[in-house]
């Protein structure tokens, strides 16, 4: 397995790995040969707004829910609860036990009885660990395949908190909000979540962990008000509009360096119609946001990659009035 690391916001960086293509190209043959089998496990969670479903953009396999949808369930969430229990998995990827795919399929029992009698969760545990030099900690961050090994782990947690009567609350990706309407009946959450969490050698990062008392934002600000952020229609109204747009995001993500506002700006442009005679314009400031954010390079790319597929169409000559460019968005890491 080859490592990387990727430069975050900061003087932090990302320790990624690229596994060995043969030996991944093997574990993804072994997901397609067992998908309904897999996905239905990976299904469990009534908690989970990143289910794996069919790919049907630019993933093979896609979350459910992207994360638009969180501000809703918070709403809802909060309409019912007085407490809040947010609980984030510390490093949940680089942590992940691999032996813990085939507890949560068969139980840890079973599977330990049964290591070489051709179960499938220890096949993909196998599999899992000839991809990345034999490794039993950690599975790559960014495959989609890796999205459906963590959601199997997470949904047979997830069973546990509701059949332990925790049943109000949801989970994107390594994230909980679970609602409560006492404070001592959040602090018994949170205590039963650590003792699970253990049982599948995982752990709760304690600086994003915390029982808050309602009422709080069901997003950050600064997301607000990115996403009601109006661009003028005119091509000159829209390029002082750009302008304004990234500013404001440069000044927001100064302010809240672990909000991903670069990020989101960036994912935000998707739906817009941008004319072409702007794109000039915009690709800079995405250059921009890039140096400032190298995590947002993907969304950037997506941008850039959609304007120049689509700029011969739109191009449409002299002494006709030029058309904006509406692309839809597609799906991204």
């Amino acid at each position: 397995m080859l490592s990387h690391n990727l430069a975050r916001s900061g003087s932090l960086r990302r320790k990624l790995g690229i596994p060995n293509p043969i030996l991944f190209y093997q574990l993804s043959s072994c997901v397609v040969e067992n998908w309904s089998d897999l996905r239905r496990y990976a299904s469990m969670s009534r908690y989970s707004l990143t289910t794996p479903v069919d790919g049907i953009m630019s993933r093979s396999i896609e979350r459910q829910y992207s994360l638009t949808e969180r501000p809703i369930r918070r709403a809802h969430l909060r309409s019912t609860s007085r407490y809040i229990l947010q609980a984030d998995i510390s490093r949940f990827y680089p942590s992940v036990y691999t032996h813990s795919i085939p507890w949560a399929i068969h139980t840890k029992a079973l599977a330990k009885a049964n290591r070489g009698r051709g179960l499938i969760g220890n096949r993909v545990d196998r599999l899992v660990r000839n991809a990345q030099d034999g490794q039993t900690m950690g599975i790559p961050i960014g495959p989609d395949t890796s999205l459906l090994l963590a959601e199997i782990i997470l949904s047979a947690l997830d069973t546990r908190l509701t059949e332990r009567g925790i049943t109000s609350g949801f989970r994107y990706i390594d994230d909980y909000e679970l609602g409560f309407k006492t404070l001592s009946e959040a602090e018994a959450a949170l205590a039963f979540l650590q003792e699970v969490l253990n049982d599948y050698e995982l752990a709760l990062n304690p600086s994003k962990t915390t029982i808050v008392k309602l009422p709080i934002t069901t997003e950050p600000l600064a997301i607000s008000e990115l996403r009601t952020f109006q661009f003028r229609p005119s091509v000159s109204g829209q390029q002082s509009d750009i302008l304004r747009y990234f500013d404001r995001a440069f000044v927001l993500a100064n302010e809240s360096p672990e909000e991903g506002i670069l990020k989101y700006a960036i994912s935000r442009l998707s739906g817009e119609g941008i004319h072409s005679s702007n794109w000039e314009l915009l690709e800079k400031l995405l250059l921009q946001s890039v140096m400032s954010e190298p995590g947002a390079i993907s969304l950037a790319l997506n941008q850039i990659v959609r304007y120049r597929d689509h700029l011969p169409e739109t191009d449409l000559g002299i002494g006709r009035k030029a058309k904006p460019l509406l692309v839809k968005g597609i799906g991204v890491i």
